[in-house]
This record gives structure tokens, sequence and C-alpha cells, in this order.
């Protein structure tokens, strides 16, 4: 099996991380602006929002913890 080790300086990935930083700056400044956090938390809106981002950052610890020797 072919692993590609990760690229940062792709336009591609910086652009991912610059539209992730800019979406969970959103979100947590919803969810400090909101009156009731138990209810946003709830919300199944902000739970697909999470669950939006948690992809992201599954990708990039696995492709912190992958090195060379595991190839």
């Amino acid at each position: 099996m072919f692993i590609q080790e990760p690229n940062y300086r792709d336009a591609f990935f910086v652009v991912e991380s610059v539209c992730v930083s800019w979406f969970i700056v959103e979100l947590l400044l919803r969810f400090i602006s909101c009156p009731s956090k138990r209810s946003f938390c709830r919300d199944i809106m902000n739970i697909f929002d999470v669950l939006a981002i948690v992809p992201f950052f599954v990708t990039l610890a696995t492709m912190q913890v992958r090195t060379p020797s595991q190839l």
C-alpha cells in the first residue's frame, strides 16, 4: 500500500487549514455568545458542525504519528 508523506506547503492543505480554522473560530464565537451552553451543545446543527471539524484533526493527527519506519 502506497502512503504519501504529508506536504504541509501544498496549496490545498493550506486552504483547508485556513477554512477549518475560520470555521472553528466561528463555532467558538457562537458558543461563547450563546445564552445557554447546554442547549447549544444539544442542538443537532452544532453537533454536525463539530462532526465536520473532527475528520480534519483525525487526519492531521494520523499524518503526525506516522513515521517512515512504519511504512
